[in-house]
């Protein structure tokens, strides 16, 4: 609830959430700017700023922007990479940030898990090289020896895909590896105001270079409520229980009682059955 929130304020449905229009800062140096001009430099910002838009809405943006939004909420940090087509999102499990004394991004590394057909030649050759291995591969008579790799198929076929990124000489630089490899061609660089990366933090703390999550805030009341969430669960498992109990000297047998079908009739007391009770409704209230 707390990020659909979020993502209403930061970014409303409907609704222009930013403008594109020249600084009044510029425009006082340019005096040779007509108004007729400049008229015609806000009529195009207009344009372009509705066709973002149309992108935006076009594309998977706001879902990423959501499930970013989640994150940031629980974990307090999210890294979001803007690729040319779309918008990608990195949890925290895969990747790393540095940052500089006053909070700049100056070094990223991130990690995901690709399939091997999608690099060069010479990464796919790790693939045959290790199902050649692999003993427990399929033979005429079935596996080989009976014992496993130790890897299944899945992992043999994927490679861990790294890109390392970082702030050099005023320039982002950035370049990517598998299986301790540097994959040709995608070395890549951009200015330090464009850098694709977004390393977001909830909460930010001076001097680290992650942010604490607002679920640390109420971190008694959560280990609080998810003990007494368990004491409740395991006291109505316990209340739910039937258990009847019989007197020893009762002229009701247990093995009828435990015979009868529902709507049965059997002789005996009334007084010789008893339930067995927790009496702990009471406290399931307070709870």
């Amino acid at each position: 609830m707390l990020a659909a929130k979020l993502m209403l304020s930061h970014f409303p449905v409907n609704t222009s959430f930013f403008k594109l229009h020249l600084s009044d800062a510029e425009l006082m140096q340019l005096p040779e700017i007509a108004p007729e001009v400049r008229s015609e430099i806000d009529l195009s910002l207009s344009k372009l700023g509705r066709i973002i838009h149309q992108q935006i809405a076009e594309s998977s943006d706001r879902v990423m922007l959501h499930q970013a939004m989640k994150h940031l909420v629980v974990t307090c940090n999210v890294l979001i990479f803007v690729g040319k087509r779309a918008l990608k999102v990195y949890l925290l499990d895969r990747y790393v940030v540095n940052r500089d004394g006053d909070g700049n991004l100056i070094e990223v590394v991130t990690v995901e898990s690709v399939h091997r057909t999608l690099l060069q030649a010479e990464f796919q050759k790790h693939l045959l090289d290790t199902k050649e291995k692999d003993s427990n591969a399929p033979g005429a008579d079935g596996p080989r020896y009976g014992v496993g790799s130790g890897k299944s198929s899945n992992n043999l076929e994927e490679a861990d895909f790294y890109t390392w990124a970082k702030l050099q000489d005023g320039q982002w630089k950035w370049c990517q590896e598998a299986d301790g490899k540097p994959i040709p061609g995608t070395d890549g660089s951009s200015t330090k105001n464009i850098a694709p990366w977004l390393s977001l933090r909830f909460n930010v703390v001076d001097g680290e270079p992650f942010g604490r999550d607002r679920v640390e805030e109420f971190l008694g009341d959560l280990t609080s409520l998810e003990n007494l969430v368990r004491a409740l669960g395991e006291g109505s498992a316990a209340a739910a229980k039937v258990i009847l109990n019989v007197s020893p000297s009762a002229s009701t047998k247990p093995q009828s009682l435990a015979r009868a079908s529902n709507g049965a009739i059997i002789q005996g007391r009334p007084d010789d059955v008893g339930v067995i009770q927790v009496w702990k409704t009471a406290d399931f209230k307070t709870v």
